[in-house]
């Protein structure tokens, strides 16, 4: 079958890989009808770091289940599913608190000797504890807001939940990429007042105000700050941190009110905090990995609510054949999201 793989730093091609094997006890093997380019990926796609030459990319699918193993339940053949970007046994301690992302026994897709999403096929274990069966989509848009919640949406969701982010808050975000723009929908969602994007791209930031943000601001550093406070006097109740640099954190907790809540959902490079300012201004800073097997059918219900989008998300959508091209268009910030879609979902486009 064929699926993207690595080849070395700005070399990825869609190869031959060996067919998926027959699912064992507890495991899947899905269709794949889309996959998602992730921010994530493209630090691979730069070398950094380097992978096996031939290594599978992506954690990012959904698809048909295509065979089961002995012992599954929750899904049969037929079944659309949504596969969170980590697979999970269901049963450890961290599985019980519904972080499953932390799972003793799981790891992303894509990891050495795991399947990655952007193939024909991926063998899914432990499939009852990781996969979210769904009604399935009728249509591409619906397609790309499934897509959404394996990774992108859940991650900016978690990014507002771990600013506390309710009903009637100031909120800012930190990040005009996919993540940042999902996080704008889920402080929409979540009854924000304001939702400040910093953001100096004409289309994301078109794509930020039609998902609720209610100012764009084009600053960056100390002048991103001090337009945030001129705005808010005092600084945001939450603000979203969605890059992982020292400057984005630095003007995340620049950013946020004495008192306030900072949600940091970048993948972190080299970042530091001072922990005396933050006891000094009684400053929370939470967030990680999100789980998105905690939360799929909650964030499709409260989507669904206000008839919202996030696959809005994915501004090309491709075939698996276009995958290096699609990895360009990320890299070099002409895409906001890729998914790369099953050519039967195309032509109906």
């Amino acid at each position: 079958m064929k699926a993207v793989v690595w080849n070395g730093p700005f070399d990825v091609r869609v190869g031959k890989v060996d067919d998926c094997p027959p699912p064992g006890p507890g495991a899947a093997v899905i269709s794949v009808q889309a996959a998602g380019i992730c921010g994530t990926d493209l630090w691979f796609y730069r070398g950094q770091p380097a992978l096996a030459p031939g290594a599978r990319l992506g954690h990012e699918f959904v698809g048909r289940v295509h065979s089961v193993g002995p012992d599954v339940a929750s899904v049969r053949p037929g079944d659309f599913v949504i596969a969170p970007f980590t697979f999970s046994d269901g049963t450890c301690e961290n599985c019980a608190h519904e972080v499953y992302s932390a799972c003793e026994n799981g790891a992303p897709f894509g990891s050495p000797g795991i399947d990655g999403g952007q193939g024909e096929q991926v063998l899914v274990p432990f499939a009852d504890a990781t996969l979210v069966a769904v009604p399935a989509p009728t249509t591409i848009d619906e397609l790309a807001d499934a897509l959404a919640l394996c990774d992108v949406y859940s991650t900016g969701l978690h990014g507002v939940r771990s600013a506390a982010v309710g009903r009637g808050d100031a909120v800012v975000v930190v990040g005009d990429g996919a993540v940042g723009l999902s996080a704008v929908l889920a402080a929409h969602v979540a009854g924000a007042a304001s939702i400040i994007l910093l953001s100096r791209h004409g289309e994301r930031a078109r794509l930020g105000a039609s998902f609720g943000a209610t100012e764009v601001i084009g600053e960056r550093g100390p002048g991103a700050v001090d337009a945030v406070r001129t705005l808010l006097p005092g600084g945001a109740d939450g603000v979203i941190e969605c890059v992982g640099t020292q400057e984005a954190l630095d003007t995340a907790l620049g950013c946020v009110r004495s008192g306030g809540r900072v949600g940091t959902v970048g993948l972190p490079h080299g970042t530091t905090i001072d922990l005396a300012s933050l006891f000094a201004r009684n400053i929370t800073v939470a967030g990680g990995m999100s789980s998105p097997r905690a939360t799929i059918h909650h964030a499709r219900d409260a989507l669904a609510s206000i008839n919202a989008h996030p696959g809005a998300v994915f501004t090309h959508r491709m075939r698996l054949d276009e995958a290096p091209e699609g990895y360009r268009l990320m890299h070099e910030r002409r895409a906001i999201k890729v998914m790369l879609a099953g050519r039967e979902w195309l032509e109906d486009a």
